[in-house]
């Protein structure tokens, strides 16, 4: 008898035990606590000519750094950094080959008389990227890239994000999280309208071009918000220079709360 009363006690006491880490889970999930963080190494590849400089090569530098992650699922892992390699790749198709770089160009007396003894700034490739933490299974990467070239009035920027299942290396596009019909692109589109106008006034500038904010968010047009990062308070829209205003404005970052976005949620959609 003393024997099953013991045995029932252990049961019991396993059974509250159970009960009491499932709740904790759920409780994780449903008030948006980040599962995890992604465990990656940086890959660099770094050229200089600094030791030779003007005048006498033509500066250049080139500064580009991703990550290569690693997950605990071999083919996850796999899939996401071939995904990212081909991003670099999309990101050189935009800036120009940084490989192709010839460093060693001589300055000639031609250059001097157009650039002066101070010389240009000079050639340059940056890429750098930001991973945000796992939520819900999903997690984002952020490329920020920008190039100079001899000449130019001021750098060329823009960002790539990219967003993926921690579980299966899937990027996942837009279309997993909100719904991509006419109506649902017209409602995100005043989302992020009315928190510019609302929330990014000193950015914008006292005498901000309304068309422009507009053009740049045209909902019939899904490119326009096709960067987006995964965040615990919401998505984070990105506007590069140009697309919502003149460059000295600068790049818009968007946040639209989940709260806000439900109306336009894909019924399978991890977060939202």
């Amino acid at each position: 008898m003393k024997k099953i009363i013991i045995t029932i006690v252990i049961l019991v006491l396993a059974g509250i035990a159970t009960w009491f880490y499932i709740q904790k889970n759920l409780s994780s999930r449903n008030t948006g606590e980040a599962d995890t963080v992604v465990d990656f190494e940086e890959v660099s590849v770094v050229r200089t000519n600094g030791d030779k400089p003007w005048p006498i090569e033509v500066p250049i530098n080139i500064d580009v750094k991703y990550p290569k992650i690693t997950l605990s699922d071999t083919r996850a892992t796999e899939r996401i950094n071939k995904d990212i390699k081909n991003t670099l790749e999309e990101i050189k198709g935009e800036l120009g080959d940084w490989d192709a770089l010839e460093i060693g160009t001589s300055v000639d007396q031609d250059m001097i008389e157009t650039y002066g003894q101070g010389g240009p700034v000079g050639e340059s490739r940056d890429v750098s990227y930001k991973i945000y933490d796992v939520y819900h299974g999903v997690f984002s990467v952020e490329f920020r890239a920008s190039s100079y070239s001899l000449g130019a009035t001021h750098p060329n920027g823009y960002t790539i994000t990219r967003t993926y299942d921690i579980s299966t290396g899937e990027r996942m596009l837009l279309n997993k999280f909100i719904q991509t019909d006419k109506v649902a692109y017209n409602k995100l589109a005043t989302l992020i309208r009315n928190e510019l106008y609302n929330n990014h006034k000193e950015q914008l500038g006292d005498n901000f071009d309304k068309s422009w904010v507009e053009e740049g968010t045209d909902p019939k047009k899904p490119e326009n918000f096709e960067n987006f990062l995964i965040k615990k308070d919401g998505l984070m829209f990105i506007f590069d220079q140009y697309q919502i205003a003149p460059y000295v404005a600068g790049g818009f970052e968007v946040v639209i709360s989940y709260d806000k976005l439900r109306e336009v949620r894909e019924p399978s959609s991890p977060i939202l």
